[in-house]
């Protein structure tokens, strides 16, 4: 019996109810399913989805089904060739290429696409579908496939957003969006962290009452956001990035930010802007580091090269006494020792930045090891310092970089003889401890202040910028060093008593680890070096 129009009105509006009302487009498909069965008095049926034109999935399907390996060729022909192929309705009745039951089939399409396809079978017990039942499953279908889209769009829209959202949730730039006035509509988790205001005032706020145009001399960051608002207003493009200013902070200490910005254009129209933001408090913290760092170094360079060359020219131009011209040359070898110390610790410096610090691992022993890193301190501090050495065992071994260890004694050994007062001692301890050598260096000098320590290993930092000289690489080398072995290095001080620093190393560092291998030693190694 054919469809009153009020029962297909209502038909179609609980076949909507059921596609909308759960998550999964399938569950719905399916209560759909029995809705349109129920109204049109079939046994059976299903939903086939078509993922491109010559591929087809089940969707839903009910009652009554056909075996498709079963069905002669020509039925197959009949049914799917009409809705896939020529996308149209069919009526296939009962026993018509050899089935017994009636089927009506109707594709589901949207605009010129076609998303699948439903099939409706009648058992042999009841009568056969007409034409005016096919008719209305076709009517059906083209208000069922409307839904499903309309439903899939939505699903794939609120995705796509809530993927949006975690990346710019994530992102550890600031992002906001603008009007063409360059009013705030929305920001990102990040934006209202760093700038530290509440959301309910970023909305609406003009976003250059939020961040300043005081930026780097060479780059005129006011004018540059000129520009950017002058472009919203006329409607033009605009995209610029990299752009210095600073991001106002509520204890009145700007931020320093990067700012990016990029016009929003939809179908040839501006619709407003987007600003990224990005956190630049440390690269300007690197750029005043390089800075110090080049004028240490400048400095450092420039002094022994002065006594240098000076001495030089006192010694080419005047005829002096063997006495006098000794403690000169002394003198040059000295500065000619400095210098090579800081281009040494130059070159460590990019080796432990870029990741090429390698280790070549021996086995040797601690007493001879310590004695080669105090040996040149004993001799040249003979008159003003007393470096004692104590071993334990005195016939202890172990497993490192033996060069890189007598680095790390030479550098803390330096700085003992270098803060402690003449007629001071310096105390070198090694002592084992299970699997570790405990190195400690303790001397007698003015003591390193406490407001000091927690920076005292970081590059380029001096504990007396007057006072000291160096280039502030020494300690951050000899931490990467001892942490490089797998160890760990601590320091204690006092005012006016001393310092003492704690070096602990495992007694054999791990073989094959990134970086790290093991020299030869002894007969294999001189038959290596013949080639045998």
């Amino acid at each position: 019996m054919p469809l009153t129009s009020a029962q297909l009105h209502s038909l179609l509006a609980s076949v909507a109810a059921e596609i909308g009302k759960t998550r999964e487009t399938g569950s719905g498909l399916t209560q759909a399913l029995e809705l349109i069965a129920e109204h049109l008095g079939a046994t059976g049926g299903m939903i086939l989805r078509a993922e491109d034109p010559t591929t087809l999935r089940l969707a839903a399907q009910i009652g009554d089904t056909w075996d498709e390996e079963q069905l002669p060729a020509a039925f197959m022909d009949i049914t799917y060739a009409e809705v896939f192929r020529y996308h149209r309705a069919t009526l296939v009745p009962p026993n018509a290429a050899g089935y017994p039951g009636g089927v009506i089939g109707a594709p589901l399409t949207v605009g010129e696409r076609q998303i699948g396809g439903i099939f409706l079978i009648r058992g042999p017990e009841r009568l056969p579908f007409d034409e005016e039942e096919r008719d209305t499953l076709q009517l059906i279908c083209l208000a069922l496939a409307i839904q499903i889209e309309s439903r899939e769009e939505s699903r794939r829209t609120s995705a796509r957003r809530a993927e949006l959202e975690a990346v710019h949730s994530s992102m550890v730039d600031g992002l906001l969006v603008v009007d063409v006035r360059g009013y705030i509509s929305t920001f990102n988790e990040t934006f209202k962290r760093v700038c530290q205001v509440p959301s309910y005032e970023l909305y609406g706020l003009r976003w250059s009452h939020l961040i300043g145009p005081r930026a780097h001399p060479t780059i005129d960051a006011g004018q540059m956001m000129e520009s950017f608002m002058d472009a919203m207003a006329g409607g033009e493009p605009f995209v610029t990035t990299g752009c210095p200013a600073y991001l106002k902070q509520p204890d009145g200490v700007d931020m320093p930010v990067t700012v990016g910005l990029a016009a929003i254009e939809e179908n040839g129209k501006i619709m407003g802007g987007v600003i990224n933001v990005r956190d630049a408090t440390v690269e300007a913290q690197l750029e005043r580091l390089k800075d110090d760092f080049i004028a240490t170094v400048s400095h450092e360079l420039k002094t022994p090269l002065t006594t240098i060359s000076g001495f030089v020219e006192l010694v080419r131009n005047h005829e002096l006494p063997r006495t006098e011209v000794i403690p000169i040359f002394d003198l040059i070898l000295d500065e000619c020792r400095r210098l090579g110390r800081m281009i040494t610790d130059l070159l460590d410096l990019s080796k432990i930045q870029s990741g090429l610090l390698s280790l070549h691992l021996e086995k040797f022993s601690v007493a001879k090891m310590v004695e080669q890193a105090v040996r040149p301190f004993r001799m040249r501090y003979r008159d003003t310092h007393t470096i004692k050495v104590e071993i334990t065992p005195p016939s202890g071994t172990m497993v490192a970089d033996r060069d890189r260890i007598v680095q790390i004694l030479v550098n803390l050994v330096g700085n003992a003889v270098k803060y402690s007062p003449a007629g001071g001692e310096v105390t070198v301890k090694a002592q084992k401890l299970k699997s570790e050598w405990e190195f400690t260096v303790a001397d007698q000098g003015m003591g390193i202040p406490e407001a000091a320590l927690p920076r005292l290993f970081g590059r380029f930092f001096r504990v007396n910028e007057q006072q000291s000289s160096g280039s502030g690489l020494g300690l951050f080398i000899t931490k990467s060093l001892v942490e490089r072995h797998g160890g760990r290095i601590s320091v204690t001080s006092q005012d006016g008593v001393g310092s003492t620093f704690l070096v602990r190393l495992p007694a054999t560092t791990v073989e094959g680890a990134v970086g790290v291998e093991m020299l030869e030693t002894g007969k294999s190694a001189g038959r290596r070096a013949r080639g045998q």
